[in-house]
């Protein structure tokens, strides 16, 4: 695992979307998860404004979202779907037919994800971007999740029904209960982890999901078993870890 540990949110961003595009620059047709949330929100304009600056194109990667909500279809304004075409894909080169995303729409989600799991395991990821959610979870892997699970439905945690508010919904009653999410176990077939957090709210999550013990009640705490893993913070994620102080 490498962690490496920024001046601040902007540097953390940076420093991400240079790993990104190194990738790209090494493997064009690189198959990538992008994660939703605020977090990554600065490293997608970073992509952004490297692909207008022709420092790197996106026109042969496959991109995969990690998770959306069930009963939203991919244009409705708060789905995850619209979310990264909104942040990302729309203004980058990448063809529709190459964003891959969890159907939110299936009258049956848990034939969705099985059709999804089965995409993902043509070939593994290259990278998977990921952020920490305030009870631990990543994607919608909620705390209980098994750590070997492929995509499925999940039932959603208070935190996680509040914490949509930032994506548009008026009030929590709006909110969907249940997501679909790539399992933890299709999460750690990826190639590479690239794992970001920001802020000092972030850093008792950050301490426990590199220093705690992995568990199934503290999802992102299996990211210690992968043997590929970047963890990039700024100086305030990073104020609870051993050595670092505030």
């Amino acid at each position: 695992m490498r962690v490496v540990i920024c001046e601040d949110a902007r540097a953390v961003d940076e420093y991400a979307g240079r790993l990104m595009i190194e990738l790209i620059r090494k493997q064009p047709q690189a198959r990538i998860g992008f994660a939703t949330g605020n977090t990554p929100l600065g490293l997608y304009a970073y992509l952004i404004q490297a692909y207008r600056n022709q420092v790197v194109r996106f026109k042969d990667i496959e991109a995969f979202n990690l998770d959306e909500y069930v009963g939203l279809a991919r244009d409705h304004p708060q789905s995850f779907a619209s979310f990264m075409q909104r942040e990302l894909f729309s203004q980058i080169d990448i063809p529709a037919s190459h964003i891959h995303a969890l159907d939110g729409a299936s009258p049956d989600p848990d034939r969705a994800c099985q059709a999804y799991e089965k995409v993902l395991q043509k070939q593994p990821l290259d990278m998977q971007i990921l952020g920490i959610g305030m009870d631990g979870h990543i994607g919608y892997n909620e705390p209980g999740s098994p750590l070997d699970g492929p995509c499925h439905v999940v039932e959603l945690e208070e935190q996680s029904i509040e914490s949509s508010l930032d994506y548009g919904f008026q009030s929590t009653a709006d909110v969907p209960r249940q997501g679909m999410t790539m399992g933890v176990g299709t999460i750690m077939q990826a190639k590479c982890l690239l794992m970001m957090a920001k802020g000092e709210k972030k850093a008792p999550l950050v301490k426990r999901m590199l220093e705690g013990e992995v568990s199934e009640n503290f999802p992102a705490s299996v990211i210690q078993r992968h043997p590929n893993v970047i963890v990039v913070l700024d100086r305030f994620a990073a104020s609870e870890l051993k050595g670092e102080g505030k």
